[in-house]
């Protein structure tokens, strides 16, 4: 099957959409089931195109952060959800040589080390003292994916 006209993907495409609509209209708490759904959706394309196993726990760790976050007193299991989520995505990455890529555009590493020091000093005042190493943990694993991400591919 193509996977551009996978049922999935068209699922998802749609779920995206009515999610933003939502999102805008502050359409509670139907904004939170269409966000919830656009993991499950991705990992059913994921499965369906045999793609890597990996990528299905991400997309799973995903969901439970998508999740999580909607329940109030939930933050921190949900950012928990999607640093899991973001190891998986690192690992994967580098399995498919990233590291190596990355090694090749150090610039790459510089402009998201800027990027991610620059927001942590920006929100850090208004940061809870029991939150600031959490989010630093997690600002490192975001900026370590984006900057994998895009030495591997500028697409993903």
């Amino acid at each position: 099957m193509n996977p551009v006209r996978s049922p999935w993907l068209l699922a998802f495409g749609v779920a995206a959409i009515v999610h933003l609509i939502l999102n805008a209209a502050a359409a509670t708490p139907w904004d939170s089931i269409t966000k919830c759904l656009l993991a499950p959706l991705l990992v059913a394309w994921v499965l369906s195109q045999n793609g890597p196993r990996l990528l299905v726990a991400a997309l799973i760790f995903c969901f439970f952060g998508d999740l999580f976050l909607e329940i109030d007193g939930m933050f921190l299991p949900g950012m928990g959800a999607f640093a899991l989520g973001h190891i998986c995505f690192i690992t994967l990455f580098v399995q498919r040589g990233g590291w190596d890529r990355l090694k090749a555009q150090p610039l790459i590493v510089v402009a998201l080390a800027v990027v991610a020091v620059a927001l942590l000093a920006w929100v850090w005042g208004g940061l809870e003292s029991d939150l600031r190493g959490p989010v630093v943990v997690y600002a490192f694993l975001l900026a370590s994916t984006a900057a994998l991400a895009l030495a591997s591919d500028l697409r993903a």
